[in-house]
């Protein structure tokens, strides 16, 4: 009946459905920018390469507006600033950690300094604490040895009171030494444990360094990754307008090729219902399996534009 039908996603739609289904992906119907014109040849022929101004067309505007491109060129700028902005934070980040690990090797030295420092200390103090010890233990020592004399004089000479008292002057003297050797020894444990503490303070300072510097290495390679990222969806979204132009000529081919093969079914069906009316119904169904095939075909082009 020469009627023509159109479907959308499997279902029945009219015209008006179909035409704001297609401008609603793009597709200019109203202007007709995916068809040239005769007239049009030799303007398109007389184009510049390039527009030189925002608003000037040349070949490529022209082509961008019949392939859609255009619409892409805002989410290419704002990745293009993304991308810019990341090398800048990247650049950022790479100073700062340039700074902190010339921070830390410049404090290495004194460190290395104060480490040395306090190893020789520390072994000036073991060999003190074993000088002070074996006078200790020859004090005390001493000490036993006097008391077993003091012992030994006071049983056999109780009568001489004189050299008892002499004996105990003689141990409260080395008492009074122990016990300033012992003082002395209590000073030297003191400073070596303040020199502990500055050790320590120096061992958190390196450990606070080193975790700045691993903190900043951390941030720099999340920042390549996402770099990396955006670089792979740019690619993709560059890559969607070849591939959809493709599709779009191949689905015209077929096209084309499919409504020459109904042409001459239509011309075949013709000179048959003229001599055997019986064959009739068989090419009538043939040529409505063709009619849907033609359909089906204008649908996939149809959805093929509207993606590019």
């Amino acid at each position: 009946d020469n009627s023509s039908a159109y479907h959308i996603s499997g279902k029945k739609a009219t015209f008006k459905e179909v035409g704001a289904l297609l401008r609603s992906h793009g597709i200019d119907l109203d202007h007709n920018r995916f068809l040239i014109l005769q007239g049009e040849v030799e303007q398109i022929a007389m184009m510049k390469p390039k527009g030189h101004t925002e608003h000037d067309e040349g070949m490529l505007e022209f082509l961008e507006d019949i392939i859609g491109s255009c619409r892409l060129k805002e989410p290419i700028q704002t990745l293009a600033r993304r991308i810019e902005l990341l090398n800048e934070q990247r650049g950022e980040k790479l100073n700062r950690v340039k700074l902190v690990e010339k921070e830390k090797n410049a404090l290495e030295g004194e460190k290395n300094k104060a480490v040395e420092f306090l190893n020789l200390e520390n072994d000036i103090f073991k060999h003190k604490s074993r000088l002070y010890q074996y006078y200790v233990h020859d004090l005390h020592k001493h000490v036993v040895e006097k008391e077993q004399e003091k012992q030994k004089i006071l049983d056999d000479t109780k009568e001489l009171p004189e050299k008892t008292a002499k004996i105990a002057q003689e141990m409260e003297n080395l008492n009074q030494e122990l016990k300033n050797v012992e003082k002395k020894q209590n000073e030297i444990n003191k400073y070596i444990e303040t020199q502990k503490e500055k050790f320590t303070q120096l061992d958190l300072q390196d450990v606070e360094v080193r975790e700045k510097i691993k903190h900043s290495k951390s941030k720099n390679k999340t920042l390549q990754k996402q770099l990396e990222k955006d670089r792979k969806k740019l690619e993709e979204v560059r890559s969607v307008p070849a591939n959809s132009e493709n599709a779009i000529t191949e689905a015209t081919s077929r096209k084309d090729g499919l409504e020459k093969e109904k042409t001459k079914e239509e011309e075949k069906l013709k000179e048959v219902m003229e001599s055997l009316k019986e064959e009739t119904s068989g090419l009538q169904q043939d040529k409505e399996t063709k009619e849907k095939e033609l359909m089906e075909l204008s649908k996939a082009v149809n959805e093929t534009r509207s993606c590019a």
